[in-house]
């Protein structure tokens, strides 16, 4: 059936305006959807808050209700409500009139030639609003009941697909900054190595002597040397190791070193008897042989994770780190780099222009931290006036003002403006572990931003920020798990791609009755 056949409606025949005002004390616990929570042109949240985060009257909203950004309409900020809430005084509840499918309402209102619609009857010029009355007027030809539900059938199909890899990313994203955390920001397989040795007393063997040290009762430690360092604890825990363990009862073994001969362990003990001795052994104690803390449940480390790690931590300026790794300015791990925008009123550097150009809008509304393209291109004679040039696929781009903090890989080569800091990853860390590393040091990173207008983070004060460098097997058995998942995301954000304009390209077609809905279904068919 084509469109030929299909009776013209008004869009005010098939929609209903729902004016249904609520002050957020009146809807507690409720979800709140505002214009930040609907990404553009993703017909999907993105976010949501609650409804004690607002102030002002909102407008109440059922499930299956479409959501319809009307403040600069053209961002496309369309959704099919996924629950009861209030949202924005901004975004029109609609909902659909008799025989009119509520997902085929959705489409419609989600198609180029409603949003163009809208947008050219908008009013106001710095802040253009969709016009109710405007759009109430426009007219579509529309299909029967069922023809509807089957458009929109085929429709959903495409955008349950790209809900489906949206959430994998979400879960892969997730999984990968556990782990960053789990490793170089709580130190659980330090912790799990220390509380494995601290546990496994070593056995004797012959012409091996150990130093030891017993927290007892009321704080205190007992010192002194052994040559079978089990049966030595034994004898203390039953009383008749030392007058001073009959005395101050044995709370745990603190600690012990190995030595290779008798004379080495009697000079030992002596030494650790002194005052500084003790001293040193009170910090060694308190630094690396007391339990810090048992690992939840769900975070055992694997063995062969384990091994790479070291089984005790030494200080630094940022506290204490494992045994072995070190610290360094992020500027000497990572070329730092800016850039700048060629002059705009210059068309030969834009028109026609191949070569992408990033800014903060194009992180901004990112599902992921993955730069796939950009809105604008430069030229050859435009890329040329870009200090930093073209930079490589893999840098880590970080919005440097307006706001901070925006993050992404680039998979595609991009030049950058002003606003953003790049770091090319072709020293000792990965980009990976610098992608982590960033959001996991937001705050620090944001504490040496300045600016009167807005806050500002500059290379200068980017570059000496310092960063925990682990050792080079732990960096790339990091890289050996996180990578494979980061490419599953970039792969699925491609697939992304190419369903949202599969789907975009159909839906005109399919509303208008140009395309019937089982030459639509073979098409969709092939890429679900």
């Amino acid at each position: 059936m084509g469109g030929d056949g299909w009776p013209s409606k008004n869009f005010g025949d098939c929609a209903l305006l729902v004016r249904d005002s609520v002050s957020p004390v009146d809807a507690k616990g409720l979800p709140y959807v505002g214009l930040e929570h609907i990404g553009e042109g993703r017909l999907a949240l993105i976010g949501i808050g609650t409804a004690e985060d607002v102030t002002s009257l909102k407008s109440r909203f059922c499930k299956g209700d479409i959501l319809f950004g009307k403040l600069r309409p053209y961002f496309r900020k369309v959704i099919l409500a996924p629950c009861d809430g209030v949202c924005s005084t901004d975004i029109w509840v609609v909902r659909p009139k008799d025989n009119i499918d509520a997902r085929f309402l959705f489409y419609w209102m989600a198609s180029k030639d409603f949003i163009d619609a809208a947008t050219r009857g908008s009013e106001g010029t710095k802040m253009p609003r969709a016009q109710w009355e405007f759009v109430s007027r426009l007219v579509l030809q529309v299909p029967p009941l069922r023809y509807q539900q089957a458009i929109a059938c085929i429709l959903g199909a495409l955008d349950d697909k790209i809900e489906l890899n949206r959430r994998m990313n979400r879960t892969l994203e997730a999984t990968a900054r556990a782990i960053f955390k789990s490793w170089f920001v709580d130190f659980d397989p330090v912790h799990w190595n220390s509380a494995r040795r601290l546990a496994n007393i070593p056995r004797s063997e012959p012409g091996k002597w150990f130093i030891y040290a017993i927290e007892c009762e009321g704080g205190s430690h007992y010192i002194g040397f052994t040559d079978d360092l089990h049966r030595r604890f034994d004898e203390h825990c039953r009383g008749c190791g030392a007058d001073w363990t009959k005395a101050h009862p044995p709370v745990r073994l603190a600690y012990w070193e190995p030595v290779d001969s008798q004379a080495e362990a009697v000079a030992r003990e002596q030494k650790l008897k002194s005052g500084s001795g003790r001293e040193w052994l009170k910090a060694e104690i308190a630094r690396n042989w007391t339990p810090r803390r048992p690992l939840p449940a769900g975070r055992q480390v694997k063995p062969e994770i384990a091994a790479l790690f070291p089984d005790t931590f030494e200080d630094s300026e940022l506290g204490e780190i494992p045994k072995g790794w070190r610290i360094g300015p992020i500027g000497q791990m990572v070329q730092v780099l800016g850039g700048g925008t060629p002059s705009t009123k210059e068309p030969a550097y834009w028109e026609g222009g191949i070569h992408p150009f990033c800014t903060p809008k194009d992180m901004s509304s990112l599902a992921a931290p993955v730069l796939l393209a950009t809105e604008r291109h430069l030229t050859d004679e435009g890329l040329a006036k870009v200090s930093s040039g073209q930079l490589p696929v893999g840098t880590v781009l970080l919005s440097s003002r307006a706001p901070i903090g925006y993050l992404a890989i680039a998979e595609t080569p991009v030049s950058v403006n002003q606003g953003i800091i790049a770091m090319v990853c072709d020293g000792e860390l990965p980009n990976l572990y610098v992608l982590h590393w960033t959001r996991a040091n937001m705050d620090r990173v944001l504490a040496n931003a300045n600016g009167s207008t807005f806050m500002e983070i500059s290379k200068r004060n980017f570059r000496p920020i310092t960063a925990v460098v682990p050792s080079r097997a732990v960096l790339r058995c990091f890289m050996q798990i996180v990578e494979p998942m980061h490419q599953r995301i970039v792969s699925s954000l491609k697939q992304i791609q190419h369903l949202s304009a599969l789907r975009d390209t159909l839906l005109p077609k399919l509303i208008s009755g140009e395309l019937v809905v089982a030459e639509a279904e073979r098409i969709a068919g092939r890429c679900l």
